[in-house]
């Protein structure tokens, strides 16, 4: 059974070697001690989503706080080659989950991708939710190290020219196979894959991207939502990825 995950910003800072004492307060405590039932003695594991990651054992509990000790600290690597996924952010919950499997799968960084036929340009209070509740819930159940980065939405023209010295991907159904792709790509620190909104990608737009020197890639047989498109075309992706280790 999976340890129970707890997040703590402030990891390093407070626990900067094993042995340590780490107090946890708000709702990560309340969690643990009332919905999951954990107390004196039961095992958990800390992380600060910047790469520590740290097994403990809860040493006591009040009624909105826990006291962990630290048993042992590791820093995990981020993954390399690094995928980026720049896609416009559909309406409501469907965000949400799109987000929450982009970090399942491994995407490094989601951008808020503006374009033409964008349907909706997220608010910052949403884009702040995604980053403080919906990356850190799904990096607690998944498992990873690294917090999923979420960008500020971008404009489609600031992305391509920040991602110059990138793999420029595109999904489109004329494309190549991830693997086809990258292969003929060769190597780079980071890989970017680009997906259009739910109207397409406009001709200006279309022009731009293959000016920028990206390669498509195909995403199945059929219509895929804004969402879809982007966790199917990420797993897909990291699957072809060469990785260092």
């Amino acid at each position: 059974m999976a340890l129970h995950r707890l997040y703590h910003a402030c990891l390093a800072h407070d626990a900067p070697e094993a042995g340590h004492l780490i107090e946890i307060a708000g709702d990560e405590a309340r969690h643990a001690a009332s919905v999951k039932r954990l107390g004196p003695g039961a095992a958990v594991e800390i992380f600060d989503g910047l790469g520590l990651v740290a097994p403990g054992v809860i040493d006591s509990l009040g009624r909105r706080t826990l006291r962990i000790r630290v048993a042992a600290i590791r820093r995990v690597d981020r993954a390399r080659p690094a995928l980026i996924v720049a896609a416009p952010p559909p309406k409501g919950a469907r965000a949400e989950a799109m987000i929450d499997q982009l970090s399942q799968v491994g995407a490094a960084r989601f951008i808020p991708l503006v374009t033409q036929r964008r349907v909706v340009e997220p608010r910052e209070t949403r884009v702040a939710k995604w980053r403080q509740a919906t990356a850190v819930e799904s990096a607690k159940q998944c498992g990873r190290a690294w917090l999923l980065q979420i960008d500020d939405p971008t404009p489609l023209a600031d992305v391509l020219r920040a991602q110059r010295d990138s793999v420029l991907l595109v999904g489109d159904s004329r494309g190549d196979s991830a693997h086809q792709a990258l292969h003929k790509a060769g190597a780079a620190p980071c890989v970017a894959l680009l997906i259009g909104p739910e109207g397409g990608f406009t001709d200006d737009e279309r022009e731009a991207i293959r000016a920028a020197g990206a390669a498509a890639i195909a995403l199945g047989p059929h219509l895929l939502r804004v969402e879809t498109a982007a966790v199917v075309g990420a797993a897909a992706v990291i699957a072809a990825l060469p990785r260092d280790s």
